[in-house]
């Protein structure tokens, strides 16, 4: 009997593994170096206090992601397809908006990795690492395999969950602390770091790029749903426990020493002389993991969005695919070299607005998508689907109207 239980338990674990597919990509371009950076910047000010809304923001993600899943395994098509066949125009637009921002999150991905990197490897320059990790996302995107991509991604998930989590428990952190830290409350100035942790897990360009990789993975359609499902639960519960775990890191070894970052390379470095070299070189590796994941993401993900939303032929291969692989990944580097290793206030002011304006649009879209009956069927959303689409909507309005004064203030 006992025998029986355990096999039973070993096929439901790998059951669990076999459902890992395009939401683990997702889960990897969640945690870049941005989301280091404002977790690690969340832990040395507020402590604890903030750990709350990395699982809140992990929950709206799911919620803003599953419904491409049942828009695109009922369809076969995905999102940006569908906003095609409403409008042309508008999934122009949307695509060139998402497009933009990619640009500018893509020079934080390369420069967070290549931090990492230099961290590392002291003899090898920023902008030497920046060329060879831009030369290695750019053969990942024109292999145009969506095995070697989620294999790879699969992979770095793995090595950010590792080296975070064995950084957290060696820090020894206060269980009553993070209990305390789960109950939902904003401390004095903590407001912009909320919306911060928010901005960084709930992105525009996510659920289409979730809806594409979808369409590769999910070839059975509607009878994948429960496996598309479980998937994204589960690499949602990464994002969240990733995102958690450095977050408690700070908390623990700099907050009670009244240590403050700006970056997550200063977070490795702050780590050193209270953990030792071993917890700074597992730290650096999971941030080169957080940056060179996502920068795969854009190089692989953000072309077959262009297809869908211009109409384009379907093919990794095509010109159109291959020049856009070598803009996304050449752009970083020219403004790096440019402007001698340091990002311009122009780019992230660029990325920041789009995204606050982005955001919404998405949000509109994905509802109406959602809510076609007469396509969907039965995978129309619910009452509930929409009440908590709603509440995701009201959070996005939020950050937008909270964000503009911070916005205006960088011009």
């Amino acid at each position: 009997m006992e025998k029986k239980d355990n096999a039973l338990k070993a096929l439901r674990i790998t059951r669990v593994f076999r459902c890992i597919g395009p939401a683990i990509i997702i889960a990897a371009s969640i945690i870049g170096p941005g989301t280091v950076t404002t977790a690690s910047s969340t832990g040395a000010e507020y402590g604890y206090a903030l750990l709350w809304c990395s699982v809140i923001s992990a929950i709206l993600a799911y919620i803003l992601n599953e419904p491409g899943l049942r828009w695109t395994l009922k369809t076969r098509t995905t999102m940006l397809e569908g906003i095609r066949g409403m409008n042309p125009v508008l999934a122009k637009v949307t695509f060139v908006a998402l497009f933009v921002g990619a640009l500018a999150y893509q020079t934080g991905n390369y420069l967070g990795a290549a931090m990492a990197i230099n961290l590392l490897i002291p003899a090898l320059s920023i902008q030497g690492a920046l060329v060879i990790l831009a030369v290695f996302s750019v053969i990942i995107a024109f292999v145009g395999k969506y095995k070697v991509l989620e294999n790879v991604n699969t992979g770095l998930v793995a090595l950010m969950m590792f080296a975070f989590l064995i950084t957290m428990v060696a820090s020894r952190p206060s269980i009553s602390g993070i209990a305390q830290g789960l109950v939902p409350h904003i401390p004095d100035g903590g407001k912009l770091l909320v919306l911060g942790l928010i901005g960084t897990t709930v992105c525009p360009d996510i659920p289409f790029a979730m809806s594409s990789l979808a369409k590769k993975k999910w070839v059975g359609g509607v009878k994948d749903l429960k496996a598309a499902h479980n998937d994204l639960k589960f690499n949602m519960v990464a994002t969240g426990v990733i995102t958690c775990a450095v977050t408690i890191c700070a908390a623990t070894n700099l907050f009670p020493r009244g240590i403050t970052v700006s970056s997550a390379a200063d977070m490795a470095q702050a780590l050193t002389p209270v953990l030792g070299t071993y917890a700074f070189v597992l730290f650096a590796l999971g941030l080169w993991a957080a940056g060179f994941s996502s920068a795969v993401y854009m190089t692989s993900c953000i072309p077959p969005m262009m297809q869908e939303a211009f109409g384009f032929e379907d093919n990794p291969k095509s010109l159109s695919s291959r020049i856009c692989i070598l803009i996304i990944a050449a752009f970083p580097i020219i403004v790096t070299f440019a402007m001698g290793g340091t990002v311009p206030t122009v780019i992230i002011v660029a990325a920041q607005v789009l995204n606050t304006f982005i955001l919404p649009l998405s949000v509109v879209l994905i509802a109406i998508l959602a809510n076609r009956r007469k396509i969907l069927g039965e995978c129309a959303s619910s009452f509930r689907q929409n009440v908590a689409m709603a509440v995701v909507a009201i959070v996005v309005i939020l950050l937008t109207y909270t964000s503009i004064p911070t916005i205006i203030g960088l011009f």
